[in-house]
């Protein structure tokens, strides 16, 4: 019996000498944390932490906390990071493991749980700014075709995925993460990154100043939605953005390209640009666009109109003259098709339509083959509305050629 009992106090002895043991290294670890020896610091926590059972709750919250603290001094000290970088390689992902540690065991600091609170609050906020700038300067490095881009994004999206965690508050990290969706073509991942960030931003609570860049973010949004084929989702983002930002030029127009690309919107669409072009009757970007919808919407001769507005304004506008052109094209192909089952009466009339409609195409298609004398499809275009003019005019046979042999040119 008493050797039993001598047994059993050996193990009791030996159990609170290791536990002794273990405390022993943790304050031998923050004492030397206090004499600025912190690798030596960091050494004798992590040694104390090999049996973190034999550490009594308080112990750890302050371990953790020194550690933390060790960790920070040397990655924030040129001098120390450049003496100990080579032992601590990843020590930004150290240095957050050991704050996460602390903060788990925050609650048992006792005494200490005000002062350990403030040091790891002024730790958070610059891990924070650590994270999220070396996320951001990995991700502005990456270039489109490099052969490493993909890896080079997810190591990005690991820090910024850390600063959000870091300060859940802040919009700009998840937005960043918006920003590495869109290139690494995940839309689902981009989409809920900039929805996050937006209602971050949208929250007056949190975020103090207006941010400019903040626009695009809802321009980037809509365009997902779009891509998405979901209309409602994309001017719910626009509306957002317009609040936010009255004045952006950029998302006015995506208001009208949104309500522009589906047919089901229609005759909002109408409205939303006549009101645009009040504010603005100079927008010729906006008037094109317009003048396509009215077409779209059976009015031919209003759309029409709007194009010749725009070219009054600007006779090299590229699209009212590509459109216009091509309106009349298409008229003149499509009484073509009439052609085939028209009598020999009906022949004739459909015919001079089609000529008359390439008249009209004439100087919108030869202009936009000025603007662009290289493009080959718009000398094609000339070649067969100048063999149809040849019909009505002699001289239209030598401008023929002249397009015949400039399609040779550019052949060669």
């Amino acid at each position: 019996m008493k050797k039993s009992l001598s047994v059993f106090l050996f193990f009791v002895f030996f159990a609170v000498a290791s536990g002794f043991g273990q405390e022993s290294k943790l304050t031998t670890g923050v004492i030397a944390y206090d004499q600025g020896r912190y690798e030596e610091a960091i050494d004798k926590i992590r040694e104390a932490f090999a049996k973190p059972e034999l550490l009594k709750p308080k112990s750890k919250a302050k371990g953790y906390y020194y550690l933390t603290q060790s960790l920070y001094k040397i990655m924030t000290t040129e001098s120390l990071l450049k003496a100990h970088g080579e032992k601590y390689p990843n020590i930004e992902n150290l240095t957050y493991e050991a704050y996460k540690n602390a903060v788990d065991n925050l609650a048992n600091a006792g005494g200490d749980k005000g002062s350990f609170s403030t040091g790891l609050e002024f730790i958070k906020q610059n891990l924070f700014v650590v994270f999220i700038n070396k996320g951001t300067m990995i991700y502005s490095a990456v270039k489109d075709g490099d052969k490493d881009m993909e890896v080079k994004l997810k190591e990005a999206k690991e820090y910024l995925l850390k600063a959000s965690e870091i300060n859940p508050d802040n919009y700009r990290s998840t937005l960043a993460l918006g920003y590495i969706g869109l290139r690494m073509n995940d839309v689902a991942g981009a989409i809920q990154s900039l929805e996050k960030s937006l209602t971050i931003y949208e929250d007056k609570a949190k975020t103090a100043n207006v941010d400019s860049t903040m626009a695009n973010a809802y321009l980037n949004l809509s365009n997902l939605y779009l891509e998405q084929k979901n209309t409602a989702k994309a001017l719910d983002a626009v509306e957002r953005g317009k609040k936010a930002f009255p004045t952006d030029a950029g998302l006015g127009r995506q208001e009208l390209a949104v309500y522009q690309g589906d047919p089901s919107y229609l005759q909002q669409a109408l409205g939303k640009f006549e009101e645009s072009l009040k504010k603005n009757p100079k927008d010729e970007t906006v008037r094109v666009a317009y003048a396509e919808m009215l077409i779209k919407s059976g009015k031919n001769e209003e759309g029409t109109a709007e194009y010749k507005k725009v070219l009054e304004i600007n006779p090299s506008n590229k699209y009212a003259n590509l459109n216009l052109g091509a309106h009349y094209v298409n008229t003149a192909a499509a009484i073509n098709e009439k052609l085939k089952s028209a009598t020999t009466d009906e022949y004739e009339v459909l015919n001079k339509q089609i000529v008359e409609n390439f008249k009209l195409a004439y100087p919108y298609i030869k202009k936009i083959q000025q603007l662009e004398p290289k493009n080959i499809e718009w000398v094609n275009q000339m070649i067969q509305i100048t063999s149809y003019l040849m019909i009505d005019d002699e001289s239209m046979e030598k401008e023929m050629m002249m397009y015949d042999q400039l399609k040779k040119d550019l052949q060669k």
